[in-house]
């Protein structure tokens, strides 16, 4: 019983070894156990304190390997903490509850098995494990506490597998060396900053499923390069994932009703971003300083644009903002100093008087401003709206639904005749393109073509204007360009392994079986230029980037477009 336990711990300074498969845990009620603030102690469970010495906050230090009994059901709050020389331990099917802080900050613990029968993870229960380096939460974990393996810093590989209902705050948060997770669609809720700081972490994907996305959840993941939100998820909570640096792609699905405040703030790689029609509000500072952000396409059904929601985004050329919208906050669009076309779908000019400088430090004198026809008047009057210089009217305003392509495609032809169906047209011009890193359009004749890059991804918003009898009418395509389905996931060569990625130079490249004779694999800077090209003659290549700028490069296999694997180079 628990008196027991307080003898290994305090009487046996050399005990090291503790083999208690075959002892059956009995209960005790007294003051002679390890808990100082408890004196009650159930059957069956390891007891609280029953290494960790509250009076001088010390963990059992000698103990290096511990079996448990076959027939224990728990193991009670700081079991094993500082237990610094503990090095592995073999959780039994038996198990039914890991209490909080159950073998937090046992330094050398490099092993962990959590059987299938386990139901919950309590808080701090593995919290700094730092030599921990792969974890698996089996199907029967309902849920994993707060804290759970906070600052196990080693850990590079994460299973969490479909049953688990809810991931805890800060569950994960920096685990600095974590590679990749999947959250599984049985997962509810994801914590505020469960996996916040985890600096390596380059791949995640949120099954549906998911609900909520918790405040800095995947804040400061500085490696993450890509997000796909799935349409289960209703809400992104304040500063989810903000200063993820090298986040260049993010997809948001119909579904999301809000964003939270500075949720993708200092995403300093997005280059576009579409908001879907659920999308009711865009809080605070939600994209503010995303200096690559060139594409936003804001759906009908956006009502509230808040305070810096675009600030400081310098690259930013257009934005045509709903007729859904009824406000926009202070500064929303302050310090875009690329913006060169708005157009704004109110009739009657939105009331910007409580919100000041909305547009400030940007160039009003080259910035165009189209507005409904019939409603220059309005706007040449109202605040903020006048400061334009160049005011112009549209008489028609067509919005086509997404074209989406993968990277490559073939060009699209799009007769422009069909599209604005109006005989009397005598010219057409490209307007804005918003992101022609993605897209390239031109116009021949009546001619429009798209043609679509092999390498970015992102989305842009492409405005063609057609002169009519002194009128214009404007159309608008938004355009998506998406990564191969071959790209990442090794589809074409299931058993090819390419690592480390990310790399700081040296890159391996193992073949199960090496591909046709003849074959070269290529190396792609982000801009589609091919700085490397050898033949594939063994099992194991290897080449070095070192030298080369820090980003995005892509390994193609053959000829095959869609033989194409993402590589990052720190």
């Amino acid at each position: 019983d628990a008196r027991d336990f307080k003898t290994m711990r305090d009487e046996m300074p050399n005990l090291s070894v503790i083999d208690l498969s075959a002892v059956h845990i009995v209960a005790y009620n007294g003051d002679q156990g390890t808990n100082l603030y408890s004196n009650s102690y159930s059957e069956n469970e390891i007891p609280a304190s029953a290494f960790f010495n509250l009076l001088n906050f010390s963990g059992k230090s000698s103990l290096t390997s511990f079996l448990f009994p076959i027939s224990a059901t728990s193991i009670g709050e700081s079991a094993f903490f500082n237990c610094y020389g503990l090095s592995s331990a073999n959780i039994p099917s038996s198990i039914i509850t890991i209490g909080k802080n159950a073998f937090a900050n046992c330094i050398k613990l490099s092993a962990v098995t959590i059987s299938e029968g386990v139901k919950s993870i309590g808080a701090g229960a593995f919290n700094s494990c730092a030599f921990l380096s792969a974890v698996t939460i089996p199907s029967s974990v309902k849920s994993i506490g707060n804290n759970a393996f906070k600052g196990c810093s080693n850990v590079n590989s994460l299973v969490i597998s479909e049953g688990v209902q809810s991931i805890g705050d800060a569950a994960f948060s920096e685990c600095k060396s974590l590679l990749s997770v999947i959250i599984p669609g049985t997962v509810s809720s994801i914590g505020m900053m469960a996996f916040d700081n985890c600096q390596k972490l380059t791949s995640v994907n949120i099954s549906e499923g998911v609900g909520s996305i918790g405040a800095s959840a995947f804040g400061q993941c500085y490696s993450l390069t890509s997000i796909t939100i799935p349409s289960s998820v209703t809400s992104i909570k304040d500063f989810a994932f903000s200063w993820c640096q090298q986040l260049t792609t993010v997809t948001l699905s119909e579904g999301l009703t809000s964003i939270g405040n500075s949720a993708f703030y200092n995403c300093s790689n997005l280059g576009s971003i579409i908001i879907p029609s659920t999308v009711d509000s865009i809080k605070n500072n939600v994209f503010s300083s995303c200096v690559k952000l060139a594409s936003v396409i804001l759906s009908e059904g956006v009502t509230t644009i808040g305070e810096y929601a675009f600030a400081y985004c310098p690259v930013l050329n257009s934005i045509t903002i709903p007729s859904s919208v009824t406000y926009i906050g202070t500064r929303a669009f302050a310090n875009n100093t690329s913006l060169g076309s708005i157009t704004a779908l109110q009739n009657i000019p939105l009331d910007l008087q409580l919100s000041p400088n909305v547009f400030i430090d940007m160039n009003k004198a080259t910035c165009t401003l189209y507005v409904p026809y019939g409603s220059k008047e309005l706007y040449a009057k109202a605040d903020q709206w006048k400061d334009f210089v160049h005011m112009i009217e549209y008489s028609d305003l067509l919005i086509y639904p997404f074209f989406i392509a993968d990277n490559g495609a073939p060009d699209k032809v799009i007769d422009l005749k069909t599209v604005f169906n109006d005989e009397n047209i005598s010219s057409y011009t490209i307007t804005t393109n918003s992101y022609e890193q993605v897209v390239i359009a031109k116009i021949s004749g009546s001619e429009l073509t798209f043609i679509f890059s092999p390498i970015y991804t992102g989305v842009t918003q492409i405005t063609i204007t057609a002169y009519s009898n002194g009128k214009e009418i404007k159309a608008i395509f938004n355009v998506e360009v998406k990564t191969l389905s071959g790209v990442d996931d090794l589809k074409a060569y299931p058993a090819l392994q390419i690592y480390p990625n990310p790399t700081s130079g040296i890159v391996h490249m193992k073949f199960n079986r090496i591909p046709a004779k003849g074959t070269n694999y290529f190396i792609y800077d982000a801009s589609g230029r091919v700085i490397y090209k050898s033949l594939i003659s063994n099992q194991e290549e290897t080449f070095n980037l070192k030298g080369n700028p820090s980003g995005i490069y892509f390994i193609k296999i053959g000829e095959k477009v869609k033989d194409t694997f993402k590589l990052v180079l720190e």
